[in-house]
């Protein structure tokens, strides 16, 4: 398929330019196979009704920056938040590197779908992916266990209050004022939401807004009360997927491929840059606390 294609290429740039150069100077096996390859969509897809959907509703989404943690600078520097995620056995989880693949990482969304036994069910290039709750572990370091977390669908018997929530995480002088917003916390408070919105359940705005689903996660989080993630990661993803959203654990996923032992040996990634990790805006903002004497 992909040898005809690119023969029908060939063709059209000879009409249009009256000479091309391309079938006579391009050898088999060079590069420009290479290309037709990373053109050919078709590769990903074992049904033409999964290159539909592909192509309909998740093509042109864009894949949600990942961010890493370092946290052993934070130790360094007397910070306590990184404490909580200990507890929550998160600490391989926020600290994955990888380089990502976009275009797989689509396609993965793009088949995406949760199985009538609870497993996370995918396909790549042909080869079935199904993740099961104890594969979570080899993965990320995770364990299948703890709270399932639907909100609002709050379990009773965590007599949970949002106004007593919410002024538990606020600073004395702002309890009771109902604000919503991360200035209004600790710096350790404002890494931990930090962490919640940009890699535990990242979102594209509204960083500095505390909303109604994290106010109660960031509750659990400082409480102690153990979240089963796994479940909680694969509701993000199916979320963000049927919302229209920007596509979020890049970095989990490519993971998921090595582990699954998905082909990526001719497959276009992307590198971790700077803008990956911890945030120079934060890090500035970080400091102003330090001189303040905040922190």
């Amino acid at each position: 398929m992909a040898s005809s294609s690119g023969s029908k290429r060939h063709r059209a740039v000879r009409t249009r330019g009256g000479k091309s150069q391309l079938r006579d100077d391009v050898a088999p096996g060079s590069e420009m196979s290479g290309f037709e390859d990373l053109l050919n969509q078709t590769r990903f897809f074992s049904e033409r009704d999964q290159m539909i959907q592909y192509a309909t509703q998740i093509y042109g989404r864009k894949i949600q920056p990942p961010k890493v943690m370092n946290l052993p600078w934070f130790r360094k520097e007397g910070f306590q938040f990184q404490n909580h995620l200990v507890f929550q056995q998160l600490l391989t989880f926020v600290t994955l590197q990888h380089a990502y693949y976009d275009d797989l990482i689509k396609v993965f969304y793009s088949n995406l779908k949760m199985t009538t036994d609870g497993n996370l069910q995918s396909e790549v290039s042909d080869k079935k992916i199904i993740i099961s709750p104890s594969d979570w572990m080899p993965l990320a370091h995770l364990q299948y266990e703890g709270l399932e977390v639907s909100y609002p669908n709050i379990p009773e018997h965590l007599n949970y209050d949002r106004e007593l929530a919410l002024n538990s995480v606020l600073r004395p002088e702002f309890q009771g004022q109902g604000l919503g917003n991360v200035a209004s916390l600790t710096v350790d408070d404002r890494l931990l939401h930090y962490v919640y919105v940009h890699i535990l359940r990242p979102r594209s705005t509204n960083f500095a807004q505390l909303l109604q689903e994290g106010i109660f996660i960031f509750w659990a989080i400082k409480n102690n009360i153990l979240i089963n993630w796994p479940h909680f990661i694969m509701q993000h993803m199916l979320k963000c997927k049927d919302n229209n959203m920007a596509l979020p654990y890049a970095m989990l996923i490519s993971r998921i491929f090595i582990v699954f032992s998905i082909n990526l040996s001719r497959e276009r990634c992307v590198q971790l840059g700077w803008t990956n990790y911890f945030g120079k805006k934060t890090l500035h903002k970080l400091n102003i606390f330090r001189v303040n004497g905040m922190w």
